[in-house]
């Protein structure tokens, strides 16, 4: 698998369910509420 590394400079919108966002504080905001069960360390 090819993977194109780009520099965040070059990167002005970004395109979520919502629309096209500005990049900034408001376009990284998460879709959804943090899943914690997911997050704990199991005994195994």
């Amino acid at each position: 698998m090819d993977v194109e590394i780009l520099p965040t400079s070059m990167v002005t919108d970004v395109i979520g369910p919502h629309g096209r966002v500005p990049i900034g504080p408001p376009a990284i905001q998460p879709e959804c509420l943090m899943a914690h069960e997911l997050l704990r360390h199991s005994a195994m």
